[in-house]
Order: C-alpha cells, then sequence, then structure tokens
C-alpha cells in the first residue's frame, strides 16, 4: 500500500510535467526504468504481469474450435503429436507446395 501511494504522488509530479501517460506506458516504464524498479518492486512485479497477460481469450477459443474440428468421434486415435501437426497446419496453413507435389498428390486421390 506504501509504494502505491508514493508512486500516485510520483505519476502526479509526472502528470503536471506534460501530457498523461497511458496504462501501458506507466507500467513499461516501470518495468524497464531501474531506479524505479528498485523503488517500487510490487508495483513492478504487477506491471510486467499487467503487460505480458493476454487481453482477450479469442486466441485460446480458436485455437479449442480448431481441435475441435480436428478430433471428431472418427480421428479420436490420434496421437497428441498428429493432432499437433495438424492443428498447425489448420491455424498456420501448409507450406507451399511445388509442382511435384502437387502432381504427387493428385496421382494419389486418382487411383
Amino acid at each position: 500500500m506504501y509504494e502505491w501511494k508514493t508512486f500516485r504522488t510520483y505519476l502526479l509530479t509526472q502528470k503536471q510535467g506534460g501530457k498523461l501517460m497511458t496504462q501501458r506506458e506507466v507500467c513499461m516504464k516501470l518495468v524497464q526504468d531501474g531506479m524505479l524498479k528498485n523503488i517500487y518492486p510490487q508495483l513492478s512485479l504487477a506491471a510486467e504481469i499487467f503487460l505480458i497477460a493476454p487481453i482477450s481469450t479469442a486466441t485460446v477459443e480458436r485455437d479449442f474450435s480448431t481441435m475441435n474440428r480436428i478430433l471428431t468421434k472418427l480421428r479420436n486415435r490420434l496421437t497428441t503429436k498428429h493432432v499437433d501437426q495438424l492443428m498447425r497446419i489448420s491455424m498456420e496453413g501448409a507450406n507451399t507446395l511445388n509442382e511435384e507435389m502437387k502432381d504427387e498428390i493428385n496421382n494419389y486421390w486418382k487411383k
């Protein structure tokens, strides 16, 4: 609590000197400025956590949706390695295939 009170005073002095800093700018300053990091160790730790925490869960939800599309009742015996590979292909896309690879795939499916 003491750290917050003294840091609040510090922020008010910074505010008078110019424009307001955003939350992100304040956190970056706490993390990058060695002097501030030593004076406010708990707030610096909280700032680091704030900066690395995801803003939303959309990416995780998208990944679970991809996994649910891949792991169906018919594909329930896939190994973790294969599921990982299929998910990466689905999310990031396959590498571009050269003409020889495309011909091999087409020939395989024509059989």
